[in-house]
This record gives structure tokens, sequence and C-alpha cells, in this order.
């Protein structure tokens, strides 16, 4: 099992600072979280672990980090479909010109034929780069998402005692009463 560690203070290191309900995970967290998963991509089971400076909703963060990963497998969905017609629209227009060019060969001149060509031999293409390169990489998404919807999610209060140095760590913005000094401001 591959455990991805995450440091906190607080729960609202997690989420955006925009969000006044906490519920949008904080970009860092995300990229973090998904750079992790691309370490280990053939690891079974993943666990990840938060360490926190005091108790956080845990069932909240699951319900969140869920959430976050049903969102992004419902784009993914979407864009796979997009995908998958463009392909078929393209090829169906490239097979279109090729044919025409094809019937008009001794029809008409070469320069109609040439642009004839080269648009059906484009589309065709095109259609080939869905389907070589495009559609593997949305199929690696998608194991890598189902993957992140199987994660176990674990949760420790922090002691002084544990080693945080290869987590990663996110501390949310302090707000203005806490990065006021304490004392009398001398403006001299």
């Amino acid at each position: 099992m591959y455990e991805i560690k995450i440091k906190i203070h607080d729960e609202a290191d997690l989420y955006n600072v925009f969000d006044p309900d906490q519920v949008q995970l904080k970009d860092e967290v995300v990229s973090y979280i998904t750079r992790k998963f691309r370490e280990k991509e053939r690891t079974d089971k993943y666990c990840m672990h938060v360490f926190s400076d005091v108790p956080v909703d845990e069932e909240r963060v699951r319900r969140n980090f869920r959430n976050y990963v049903k969102e992004e497998v419902g784009i993914i969905s979407r864009v796979h479909h997009r995908s998958t017609m463009k392909q078929v629209l393209m090829f169906i227009i490239g097979i279109a010109f090729i044919t025409t060019w094809v019937l008009m060969s001794s029809k008409t001149g070469a320069i109609v034929l040439e642009v004839l060509s080269i648009i059906g031999s484009f589309a065709v293409w095109e259609a080939a780069n869905v389907w070589i390169v495009e559609k593997p990489t949305m199929r690696l998404q998608q194991i890598r998402l189902k993957k992140m919807m199987d994660t176990e999610v674990r949760f420790t209060v922090l002691d002084t005692n544990v080693n945080t140095s290869d987590m990663g760590s996110f501390r949310a913005p302090r707000t203005s009463a806490e990065s006021r000094p304490s004392g009398p401001i001398s403006l001299r």
C-alpha cells in the first residue's frame, strides 16, 4: 500500500479560501495528491494519511475528497464522449473528401485534387491522433481516478514525535486579525 502523507494545521488548510462552505479542495492539495498518484501508477492500493495539529471532521474531509473525484470522473467522461464524437466526425469527413478526390480525379484540375487530398488526409490523421494519443491518456486518467475513489483516508492528530519531512504541508493564509502584531505599533 502506497501512503500519501499530508500535513495540515487544521481542516481549513485543505480547502479553497474563497469557498465559504469549505467544500472545494485547494488547488495545491489536489495537485500534490495527483502528483503522488502519478509517482506510483502501478500500486494497487493507496492510502491518504492526513496529519493535523487539531482534530478535524473526518467524515466531511472524506466526503469532499470523494466528491472531488466524482466531479473529475464526470469531466473525463464528458471529454471522452466529445473525443469519440470528434474522432467519428473527422473520420467521416476524411473519407468523404478522399472519396470525392477519387471520383473527381479525371474531371478536375490538379490544384483542386491536391486540396481535396490534403483535407481528406488531414481529417483521417486527426481521427487517428484521437485514437492513438488522446484515448489512451483518458483511459489512464480514468484508471487513476478509479484508484483515487478506492483510496482509504486516515487521520492522525500530530504530536511532537512524528517526522513530517516527507509530507506535503499545507497552511491556509492567515486572516488579517492573525497577521497583526499583538502589541502597540510605533510609527516613529
